[in-house]
Protein backbone atom coordinates (compact mmCIF):
# COMPACT_ATOMS: atom_id res chain seq x y z
CA UNK A 1 0.00 0.00 0.00
CA UNK A 2 1.31 3.63 -0.86
CA UNK A 3 0.49 4.91 2.47
CA UNK A 4 3.29 2.73 3.79
CA UNK A 5 6.73 3.86 4.52
CA UNK A 6 5.91 7.28 3.10
CA UNK A 7 5.39 6.04 0.01
CA UNK A 8 8.97 5.03 -0.36
CA UNK A 9 10.21 0.89 -0.74
CA UNK A 10 6.61 0.05 0.45
CA UNK A 11 6.90 -3.61 -1.42
CA UNK A 12 9.30 -6.43 -0.77
CA UNK A 13 12.26 -7.02 -0.99
CA UNK A 14 13.14 -4.60 1.80
CA UNK A 15 17.25 -4.12 0.98
CA UNK A 16 19.89 -3.48 3.57
CA UNK A 17 22.22 -1.18 1.86
CA UNK A 18 26.22 -2.34 1.38
CA UNK A 19 27.37 0.41 3.67
CA UNK A 20 28.31 0.18 7.09
CA UNK A 21 26.93 3.45 8.21
CA UNK A 22 23.44 2.69 6.12
CA UNK A 23 23.08 -0.68 7.03
CA UNK A 24 23.42 -0.17 10.64
CA UNK A 25 20.99 2.97 10.58
CA UNK A 26 18.09 0.62 8.91
CA UNK A 27 18.68 -2.27 11.09
CA UNK A 28 15.80 -1.34 13.49
CA UNK A 29 13.56 -1.88 10.87
CA UNK A 30 14.34 -5.76 10.71
CA UNK A 31 13.19 -8.31 12.21
CA UNK A 32 16.51 -9.76 12.87
CA UNK A 33 17.31 -7.02 15.08
CA UNK A 34 14.85 -8.66 18.12
CA UNK A 35 17.14 -11.66 17.60
CA UNK A 36 20.22 -10.41 17.99
CA UNK A 37 18.84 -8.36 21.22
CA UNK A 38 17.73 -11.87 22.29
CA UNK A 39 21.03 -13.31 21.81
CA UNK A 40 22.41 -10.48 23.48
CA UNK A 41 19.89 -11.06 26.60
CA UNK A 42 20.88 -14.71 26.66
CA UNK A 43 24.53 -14.04 26.91
CA UNK A 44 23.89 -11.70 29.97
CA UNK A 45 22.32 -14.17 31.61
CA UNK A 46 24.93 -16.35 31.07
CA UNK A 47 27.93 -14.15 31.88
CA UNK A 48 26.15 -12.86 35.12
CA UNK A 49 24.75 -16.30 36.15
CA UNK A 50 21.28 -14.83 36.79
CA UNK A 51 18.97 -17.48 37.85
CA UNK A 52 21.83 -19.69 38.88
CA UNK A 53 21.63 -19.28 43.06
CA UNK A 54 18.76 -20.60 43.84
CA UNK A 55 18.83 -18.04 46.95
CA UNK A 56 18.51 -15.02 45.23
CA UNK A 57 15.83 -13.31 42.74
CA UNK A 58 17.29 -12.63 39.52
CA UNK A 59 15.44 -9.62 37.31
CA UNK A 60 15.93 -9.68 33.32
CA UNK A 61 13.51 -7.03 30.84
CA UNK A 62 14.32 -7.30 27.51
CA UNK A 63 12.72 -4.18 25.16
CA UNK A 64 12.14 -5.85 21.60
CA UNK A 65 11.47 -2.43 19.77
CA UNK A 66 11.37 -3.80 16.15
CA UNK A 67 7.82 -4.41 16.14
CA UNK A 68 7.09 -0.76 16.98
CA UNK A 69 9.66 -0.02 14.17
CA UNK A 70 7.75 -1.63 11.35
CA UNK A 71 4.54 -0.89 12.86
CA UNK A 72 5.21 2.89 12.73
CA UNK A 73 6.76 3.02 9.52
CA UNK A 74 4.37 0.48 7.73
CA UNK A 75 1.65 -0.05 9.57
CA UNK A 76 -0.48 -2.58 11.64
CA UNK A 77 -2.43 -4.09 8.69
CA UNK A 78 1.15 -4.51 6.59
CA UNK A 79 2.75 -7.56 5.53
CA UNK A 80 5.35 -6.77 7.01
CA UNK A 81 4.43 -6.52 10.38
CA UNK A 82 2.56 -9.91 10.16
CA UNK A 83 5.89 -11.14 9.23
CA UNK A 84 7.82 -9.13 11.80
CA UNK A 85 5.33 -11.04 14.19
CA UNK A 86 5.85 -14.73 12.96
CA UNK A 87 9.91 -14.01 13.05
CA UNK A 88 9.97 -12.59 16.63
CA UNK A 89 7.68 -15.71 17.79
CA UNK A 90 10.41 -17.69 16.11
CA UNK A 91 13.10 -15.34 18.06
CA UNK A 92 11.30 -16.00 21.09
CA UNK A 93 10.83 -19.61 21.04
CA UNK A 94 14.43 -20.16 20.32
CA UNK A 95 15.39 -17.55 23.56
CA UNK A 96 12.92 -19.65 25.72
CA UNK A 97 14.45 -22.76 24.54
CA UNK A 98 17.56 -21.76 25.07
CA UNK A 99 16.76 -20.17 28.60
CA UNK A 100 15.74 -23.87 29.79
CA UNK A 101 18.80 -25.35 28.64
CA UNK A 102 20.38 -23.42 31.15
CA UNK A 103 18.20 -23.08 33.81
CA UNK A 104 15.52 -24.96 35.85
CA UNK A 105 12.16 -24.11 33.95
CA UNK A 106 10.05 -24.92 36.85
CA UNK A 107 12.22 -21.27 38.56
CA UNK A 108 11.50 -19.16 36.44
CA UNK A 109 8.68 -16.92 35.94
CA UNK A 110 7.63 -15.13 32.15
CA UNK A 111 5.69 -12.16 31.58
CA UNK A 112 4.94 -10.13 28.25
CA UNK A 113 3.44 -6.96 27.36
CA UNK A 114 3.52 -4.17 24.97
CA UNK A 115 3.81 -0.41 25.47
CA UNK A 116 1.48 1.09 23.22
CA UNK A 117 -1.42 -0.05 20.34
CA UNK A 118 -1.59 1.43 16.80
CA UNK A 119 -4.09 2.91 14.35
CA UNK A 120 -4.74 1.59 10.82
CA UNK A 121 -3.59 4.16 8.55
CA UNK A 122 -6.98 6.30 7.85
CA UNK A 123 -6.08 5.48 3.69
CA UNK A 124 -5.95 1.81 4.47
CA UNK A 125 -9.20 -0.05 5.26
CA UNK A 126 -8.40 -2.45 7.56
CA UNK A 127 -9.87 -5.93 8.01
CA UNK A 128 -8.00 -6.25 12.13
CA UNK A 129 -9.39 -2.99 13.24
CA UNK A 130 -12.23 -1.43 10.63
CA UNK A 131 -12.51 1.69 10.20
CA UNK A 132 -14.82 2.91 7.50
CA UNK A 133 -15.11 6.52 8.27
CA UNK A 134 -11.62 7.26 8.97
CA UNK A 135 -10.01 10.45 7.28
CA UNK A 136 -7.10 12.77 7.83
CA UNK A 137 -8.46 16.14 9.90
CA UNK A 138 -6.79 19.19 8.76
CA UNK A 139 -7.02 21.92 12.19
CA UNK A 140 -4.68 23.97 10.69
CA UNK A 141 -6.82 26.79 9.32
CA UNK A 142 -8.50 26.96 12.63
CA UNK A 143 -5.14 27.82 14.59
CA UNK A 144 -3.66 30.02 12.27
CA UNK A 145 -7.10 31.91 12.73
CA UNK A 146 -6.60 31.52 16.59
CA UNK A 147 -3.18 32.86 16.23
CA UNK A 148 -4.35 36.51 14.52
CA UNK A 149 -7.03 36.88 17.35
CA UNK A 150 -4.62 36.21 19.96
CA UNK A 151 -2.03 38.44 18.65
CA UNK A 152 -4.71 41.31 18.25
CA UNK A 153 -4.76 41.16 21.95
CA UNK A 154 -1.40 41.28 22.57
CA UNK A 155 -0.70 37.98 23.73
CA UNK A 156 3.48 36.66 22.75
CA UNK A 157 2.10 34.04 20.22
CA UNK A 158 5.97 32.78 20.85
CA UNK A 159 4.50 31.34 24.15
CA UNK A 160 1.24 29.29 22.62
CA UNK A 161 1.64 26.43 20.23
CA UNK A 162 -0.88 23.69 19.05
CA UNK A 163 0.51 20.25 18.35
CA UNK A 164 -1.20 16.76 18.07
CA UNK A 165 -4.22 18.13 19.77
CA UNK A 166 -2.63 19.91 22.70
CA UNK A 167 -2.89 23.32 23.11
CA UNK A 168 0.21 24.44 24.63
CA UNK A 169 0.84 27.33 26.63
CA UNK A 170 4.14 28.99 28.25
CA UNK A 171 4.77 32.22 30.30
CA UNK A 172 1.70 33.97 30.70
CA UNK A 173 3.17 37.09 31.52
CA UNK A 174 1.41 38.84 28.11
CA UNK A 175 -1.85 37.41 29.10
CA UNK A 176 -1.60 38.85 32.59
CA UNK A 177 -0.42 42.15 31.41
CA UNK A 178 -3.41 42.43 28.57
CA UNK A 179 -6.05 41.42 31.15
CA UNK A 180 -6.52 37.93 29.00
CA UNK A 181 -7.55 34.67 30.62
CA UNK A 182 -5.73 31.84 29.24
CA UNK A 183 -8.99 29.69 30.15
CA UNK A 184 -11.07 31.82 27.88
CA UNK A 185 -8.66 31.61 25.09
CA UNK A 186 -8.38 27.88 25.49
CA UNK A 187 -12.35 27.72 25.36
CA UNK A 188 -13.03 29.69 22.50
CA UNK A 189 -10.35 27.61 20.24
CA UNK A 190 -11.95 24.71 21.53
CA UNK A 191 -15.32 25.73 20.33
CA UNK A 192 -14.11 26.59 16.56
CA UNK A 193 -12.11 23.26 16.77
CA UNK A 194 -15.50 21.57 17.44
CA UNK A 195 -16.43 22.49 13.89
CA UNK A 196 -13.64 21.02 12.13
CA UNK A 197 -14.75 17.93 10.50
CA UNK A 198 -13.47 14.87 11.72
CA UNK A 199 -13.45 16.23 15.43
CA UNK A 200 -14.83 14.54 18.18
CA UNK A 201 -14.78 16.46 21.69
CA UNK A 202 -12.23 19.48 22.96
CA UNK A 203 -11.48 19.94 26.28
CA UNK A 204 -9.80 21.66 29.15
CA UNK A 205 -7.67 19.66 31.38
CA UNK A 206 -9.12 21.80 34.67
CA UNK A 207 -12.96 20.49 32.88
CA UNK A 208 -11.28 16.64 32.73
CA UNK A 209 -10.95 16.57 36.20
CA UNK A 210 -13.74 16.87 36.95
CA UNK A 211 -15.29 14.24 35.42
CA UNK A 212 -16.45 10.88 35.86
CA UNK A 213 -13.07 9.05 35.30
CA UNK A 214 -14.69 5.69 35.85
CA UNK A 215 -17.16 5.71 32.79
CA UNK A 216 -15.37 8.28 31.02
CA UNK A 217 -12.45 6.67 29.27
CA UNK A 218 -11.57 9.30 27.41
CA UNK A 219 -10.68 12.00 30.09
CA UNK A 220 -9.28 9.54 32.47
CA UNK A 221 -6.82 8.85 29.30
CA UNK A 222 -5.91 12.30 28.58
CA UNK A 223 -5.44 12.84 32.68
CA UNK A 224 -3.03 10.09 32.70
CA UNK A 225 -1.24 12.00 30.31
CA UNK A 226 -1.25 15.75 31.46
CA UNK A 227 -2.01 16.81 34.79
CA UNK A 228 -4.09 19.91 34.99
CA UNK A 229 -1.78 23.14 35.99
CA UNK A 230 0.71 22.46 33.78
CA UNK A 231 1.42 23.85 30.19
CA UNK A 232 -0.69 21.62 28.49
CA UNK A 233 -4.65 23.38 29.07
CA UNK A 234 -6.63 21.99 26.74
CA UNK A 235 -6.70 18.52 24.99
CA UNK A 236 -8.47 17.59 21.23
CA UNK A 237 -10.00 14.36 20.68
CA UNK A 238 -10.69 13.38 16.92
CA UNK A 239 -13.10 10.84 16.27
CA UNK A 240 -11.74 7.17 16.17
CA UNK A 241 -9.02 6.42 13.92
CA UNK A 242 -9.01 9.34 12.64
CA UNK A 243 -5.50 11.14 11.92
CA UNK A 244 -4.45 14.63 12.15
CA UNK A 245 -3.38 16.13 8.33
CA UNK A 246 0.31 15.91 7.68
CA UNK A 247 0.52 12.53 9.35
CA UNK A 248 3.10 9.96 6.93
CA UNK A 249 3.66 7.32 9.61
CA UNK A 250 1.12 5.16 11.02
CA UNK A 251 0.66 5.94 14.64
CA UNK A 252 -1.06 6.25 18.53
CA UNK A 253 -1.42 8.26 20.79
CA UNK A 254 -5.17 9.07 20.93
CA UNK A 255 -7.21 8.13 24.35
CA UNK A 256 -9.33 5.49 21.66
CA UNK A 257 -9.05 1.95 22.80
CA UNK A 258 -6.74 0.76 20.11
CA UNK A 259 -4.51 2.78 20.70
CA UNK A 260 -4.55 1.58 24.47
CA UNK A 261 -4.88 -1.82 24.09
CA UNK A 262 -2.11 -4.22 24.72
CA UNK A 263 -1.93 -7.75 25.84
CA UNK A 264 -0.34 -9.13 29.13
CA UNK A 265 1.11 -12.59 29.86
CA UNK A 266 2.12 -14.12 32.74
CA UNK A 267 4.02 -17.63 32.45
CA UNK A 268 5.44 -19.73 35.35
CA UNK A 269 3.99 -21.94 38.23
CA UNK A 270 2.53 -19.01 40.34
CA UNK A 271 -0.11 -18.51 37.73
CA UNK A 272 -3.25 -20.50 36.49
CA UNK A 273 -3.38 -21.60 32.72
CA UNK A 274 -6.41 -19.68 30.85
CA UNK A 275 -7.62 -16.39 29.28
CA UNK A 276 -9.11 -13.57 30.68
CA UNK A 277 -10.98 -10.87 28.84
CA UNK A 278 -11.54 -8.54 32.11
CA UNK A 279 -9.80 -5.04 31.51
CA UNK A 280 -6.76 -5.23 33.38
CA UNK A 281 -3.84 -2.21 33.05
CA UNK A 282 -0.05 -2.34 32.57
CA UNK A 283 0.57 -1.40 35.81
CA UNK A 284 -1.66 -4.27 37.29
CA UNK A 285 2.13 -6.28 36.53
CA UNK A 286 4.13 -5.08 39.23
CA UNK A 287 2.00 -5.55 42.58
CA UNK A 288 0.81 -8.94 40.86
CA UNK A 289 4.68 -10.03 40.45
CA UNK A 290 5.68 -8.59 43.90
CA UNK A 291 2.65 -11.22 45.50
CA UNK A 292 4.40 -13.86 43.54
CA UNK A 293 7.38 -13.34 44.50
CA UNK A 294 6.47 -12.63 48.57
CA UNK A 295 8.24 -8.76 48.09
CA UNK A 296 6.69 -5.60 49.79
CA UNK A 297 6.62 -2.79 47.24
CA UNK A 298 8.77 0.34 49.08
CA UNK A 299 5.75 2.92 47.72
CA UNK A 300 2.68 3.01 46.81
CA UNK A 301 1.56 1.31 43.34
CA UNK A 302 -1.04 2.21 41.08
CA UNK A 303 -1.98 -1.19 39.99
CA UNK A 304 -3.42 -4.04 41.94
CA UNK A 305 -3.06 -7.63 42.18
CA UNK A 306 -4.66 -9.78 39.97
CA UNK A 307 -6.08 -12.58 41.97
CA UNK A 308 -7.78 -14.35 38.87
CA UNK A 309 -4.22 -14.56 37.23
CA UNK A 310 -2.66 -16.83 40.28
CA UNK A 311 -3.52 -20.38 40.77
CA UNK A 312 -5.67 -20.91 44.58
Amino acid sequence: MPAESQGIQFMFPHIVYDSDSLAALSLGNFPVMDELTLKFALEGVKQMQLGADPNRTDLLNISLSTTDAIGHRYGPDSRELHDQILQVDKFLGAFIDSLFALRDSTRIIMTLTGDHGMSPFPTVLSKATPNPYAQYVDVGPTWRKAIVRMKALGIDTNQVDFYEGLFVVGDTTSFVRNKVRVDSVARALDLALMDVPGVYRADQLRDLAKADTVSDAIARRWLHMFAPGGLVRSVLTLKQFNYYAGLKIATHGSPWDQDAWVPVVFWGAPFAPGKYNDRVRVVDMAPTLAQVLQVKPLEKLDGIVLVDALKK
